[in-house]
């Protein structure tokens, strides 16, 4: 650099590109001889060229050898070795010798070079965490649409409201506590321990849960007061485990404050799960697994603890070889007395259920005299054991106890005579 040979951009990636000034032309009198031009340029893509053919001045020859050298050495630490060529050609544009004709040096084929070295280890700084590896993505699913009862259903501003409530507590992600849960529906923060407590059937601890109403029926109504019997569908489960599912009947109670129905209290969240006991009665077994009996699972845990009387068990299998139906309760998820009474309920004696549909159709959708379900109320009438029917309609034929009141417009009360 200090001859002015090697250009200040010279990169050892790129040609060597040799600039030979006029003031050391008397120094290369083999170079120069033959030549009238005062500069001279010498083209160099590796290290060592050998010679064939025409003599090559040594000067050159060194000079390709040092500037391959240096750049070499001014190779930055780490870089990765670049292939060589096949060959190795060194041309300039003057004759080399008195034939004025152009002379070309091939090189040999480069020995292999070593295998590149691995990168050095750099060591984490004192106090630096050690790198983990990327933990997978938690896809989970997403939350169902908030519930809002159909216009047709009565007391729909209130069951619209008993549905969201039941949404609240049931849709969670792990990590939510029921304290969380709560704090999310309790009108007062005096209600919140008694909700906790409530809440432990359905709080899977450290598991994400889904939930949506399958349907809203009313429990009992007073002009301030009134309970929801809420069949929710709720789905359960984390990273280790299959997704679980539940149908509950959950008793949620409002209270009438300033025009406005407002929470007060879950009395029931649908019992615990009961496992199916190894000898289970023929009339049991039939109606818990008859394809066109739904029965949420509040009500077969009631089967299988043996609370429901063979009467009802009876009854509700001759049901279902007229028509499919779904069932909201037999006795957990109803209030114990017979609403804002103090009568012990038939429910709680096992010797009661309350039926949302009849076929597909739910009963508040058919209330009309000559009805299918109005047909079938009749039928209900003329069975041996039934006690009483509630219903839309009051059948005034003398055959059975038929009543009706705004509570059993959404759905068929049966109850049946007998001890259990």
């Amino acid at each position: 650099e200090r001859q002015g040979l090697f250009p200040k951009s010279f990169t050892p990636d790129r040609p060597l590109m040799l600039h030979i000034p006029a003031n050391l032309e008397s120094s290369l009198p083999d170079l120069r001889s033959g030549s009238n031009s005062s500069d001279t340029r010498v083209s160099a893509s590796s290290v060592g060229a050998a010679r064939t053919g025409s003599k090559v001045p040594r000067l050159v020859i060194v000079t390709v050898f040092l500037a391959s050298l240096i750049g070499a050495c001014a190779a930055p630490v780490g870089s990765e070795p670049t292939s060589p060529p096949h060959s190795t050609e060194i041309t300039q544009s003057g004759p080399v010798d008195s034939t004025n004709a152009a002379s070309t040096i091939t090189a040999p084929e480069p020995l292999p070079s070593e295998s590149p070295r691995p990168p050095r280890r750099v060591e984490a700084f004192a106090g630096e965490p050690e790198p983990t590896a990327p933990q997978p993505q938690v896809l989970l699913p997403p939350l169902p649409q908030p519930y809002e009862a159909p216009n047709s259903e009565p007391f729909a501003d209130a069951k619209t409201l008993a549905g969201l409530i039941a949404q609240r507590l049931l849709n969670y992600d792990p990590g939510t506590t029921p304290s969380d849960l709560a704090e999310r529906v309790a009108s007062t923060p005096a209600l919140v321990p008694a909700l906790i407590g409530a809440l432990d059937p359905v709080y899977h601890q450290d598991h994400w849960s889904r939930a949506t109403v399958v349907y809203p029926q009313l429990g009992g109504a007073t002009e301030d007061r009134i309970s929801i019997m809420i069949v929710m569908r709720q789905e359960f489960g984390d990273l280790g485990e299959p997704v679980s599912t539940e149908t509950r009947t959950l008793d949620i109670r409002l209270t009438k404050q300033n025009d406005d129905w407002v929470f007060d209290e879950l009395a029931s969240a649908g019992g615990e799960p009961v496992p199916r006991p190894t000898d289970l009665s023929a009339i049991a077994a039939e109606v818990v697994d008859h394809p066109d009996i739904e029965l949420p699972d509040s009500a077969r845990w009631d089967i299988y603890r043996g609370t429901t009387t063979p009467q009802l068990l009876g009854i509700m299998a001759d049901l279902a070889d007229h028509t499919p139906y779904g069932v909201v309760v037999l006795t957990t998820g109803h209030p114990h007395h017979v609403f804002e009474t103090d009568r012990v309920s038939n429910h709680t004696l096992g010797r009661a259920v309350d039926v949302y549909r009849m076929g597909a159709t739910q009963i508040v959708d058919d209330r009309s005299e000559g009805s299918t379900t109005w047909n079938l109320v009749g039928w209900l009438c003329g069975h041996a054991n039934l006690l009483s029917v509630g219903s839309p309609w009051v059948l005034d034929d003398g055959a059975c106890r038929s009543f009706t009141d705004h509570v059993h417009q959404d759905h068929i009360h049966v109850s049946v005579a007998g001890s259990g």
